[in-house]
């Protein structure tokens, strides 16, 4: 590759354009040289910043890149371009686009995604996936396919955090996750495949086809553990009311966009059995969570992040943190468990 005068990056080459110095009254930033620089390269493979096009030339030629470039998932920088390449709406991606209908170059892209996302312990997750669209075309859509496993990663990292610090504090240890108002059930699928150790109970007023077609693969192609005759032997789908389950403290209870009352009743539950628990709120309408609720705004963001920032308040949350709003609009999550000490 040329080494080019940085106006004209080399391909491959990103110029940050948001740390990139053009006005006329402002002092050039210096580089760790000591040398006048407004701007510099980034390899978005290895996110790394190169002060000149020659040390990125240096760094593609380096180990470390070269190593990268042999990872699973290594096309994958989770940008929002990248998101933006798949089918979408004005600012998030399609809700009706299904997996099976992607073109080849997005399908690439989308198994670079999953090869980034699931780890080693988890990576014939990527194949059964593959198998779902391709059997079940009908059953598989991009945008929950990318909410679901965003917020997978996110509830995944909170139940380890949950298991570690129970034990720390002498506290009920988990053994049991409840996908409350679970839809198609992709969430306790992955859950229950991830943590074998816990039994998993996908709960919804109506068992939907998806599910039984989620399950049927999983279970052909996936790895047993623990000596069962069954990949997900710990997994099973109750029809019927959310509110009407056999929670305890050993209980984490999930709900991934539960329209209005469904969040609620999880946080209810959640508080009365003193279980941790973890939600993504979606559609909330006015005085849910009590009067001060009501917020006069046309901003959609501002009144949603309000609202999570309300539950999070009322419901002495842990931590709040959201996936990309590329996905979806209602990207925030909330994470509490009512058995931790109040100043943890």
């Amino acid at each position: 590759m040329c080494i080019r005068d940085r106006s004209h990056p080399p391909p491959g080459l990103r110029l940050d354009a948001e740390r990139t110095n053009t006005s006329s009254h402002r002092k050039p930033k210096r580089s760790f040289t000591g040398e006048s620089t407004s701007k510099f390269y980034v390899c978005e493979q290895c996110q790394l910043e190169c002060p000149n096009a020659k040390a990125y030339k240096s760094h593609l030629k380096g180990r470390k890149h070269k190593l990268a470039q042999t990872q699973p998932g290594a096309g994958w920088r989770g940008d929002r371009r990248q998101f933006m390449s798949f089918p979408c709406r004005e600012s998030t991606l399609c809700e009706h686009a299904m997996v099976a209908e992607l073109d080849a170059t997005q399908a690439a892209l989308l198994a670079s995604y999953l090869h980034h996302r699931f780890t080693d312990r988890s990576q014939e997750m990527v194949e059964c996936l593959r198998t779902i669209a391709e059997r079940h075309p009908k059953r598989l859509r991009v945008k929950e396919l990318f909410e679901t496993v965003e917020a997978w990663h996110v509830v995944c990292s909170w139940i380890q955090t949950c298991i570690a610090q129970r034990k720390e504090h002498g506290l009920p240890s988990l053994d049991t996750v409840y996908d409350a108002a679970c839809g198609h059930g992709l969430m306790g699928v992955l859950l229950a495949y991830r943590f074998p150790q816990l039994q998993v109970v996908c709960v919804d007023k109506k068992e939907r086809a998806a599910f039984n077609s989620y399950v049927e693969v999983v279970d052909e192609m996936g790895e047993c553990s623990g000596g069962h005759d069954r990949v997900l032997c710990n997994l099973r789908h109750i029809e019927g009311d959310l509110t009407q389950m056999e929670y305890t403290q050993g209980s984490v209870i999930v709900c991934i966009h539960g329209c209005h009352e469904a969040t609620k009743a999880v946080l209810d539950i959640s508080r009365v059995h003193r279980t941790a628990w973890a939600v993504m709120p979606c559609c909330v309408r006015d005085g849910l969570y009590g009067p001060t609720q009501r917020i006069r705004t046309k901003e959609d963001d501002v009144r949603h992040a309000f609202i999570c920032g309300l539950i999070a308040a009322q419901y002495s949350a842990i931590k709040s943190t959201a996936i990309d709003r590329s996905i979806t609009n209602r990207h925030i999550v909330v994470l509490g468990d009512c058995l931790m000490p109040d100043d943890h």
